[in-house]
């Protein structure tokens, strides 16, 4: 998929997510908080998508690396979080609202803490590999 339009349920306005077809949307949903409602401040949609040939093979697909975005519903405020990715394993909203996900960059596996009030990132680190020091801050 190349775009998206969102509608507005409220309104029935809507509005494409971009301005052109230059990327290539791999996958987008809402985010859903296990057992709960979220709240409407904390409501948005997360995308992985990829705008450039990173493999240099002369086209846009799953094997090039990925960008997580989130936005609205109605499709304002995307943002682009996290770049050069090749696997997201995992995403979950915790009990403040806040998103984790749990990320593959080359051989080194990533968490980030991301708030969905402004889209912020919160914390991201390196997970430890096996045998490796555990973080406890």
């Amino acid at each position: 998929m190349k775009n998206v339009i969102l509608i507005n349920a409220s309104t029935n306005e809507s509005r494409w997510l971009f301005d052109s077809v230059d990327q290539l949307i791999y996958r987008f949903d809402t985010l859903e908080q296990e057992g709960a409602r979220l709240s409407e401040q904390n409501q948005a949609i997360f995308y992985e998508l990829i705008n450039e040939d990173s493999n240099a093979d002369q086209q846009l697909d799953y094997n090039d690396e990925f960008i997580f975005a989130l936005s609205r519903l109605d499709g304002s405020g995307y943002t682009e979080i996290i770049s050069g990715y090749s696997d997201l394993i995992t995403q979950a909203v915790n009990k403040q609202g806040n998103l984790l996900i749990v990320y593959r960059r080359q051989e080194q596996v990533f968490s980030a803490l991301i708030d969905l009030r402004d889209f912020e990132l919160l914390d991201k680190r390196a997970l430890p590999k096996v045998g490796d020091q555990v973080s406890t801050r």
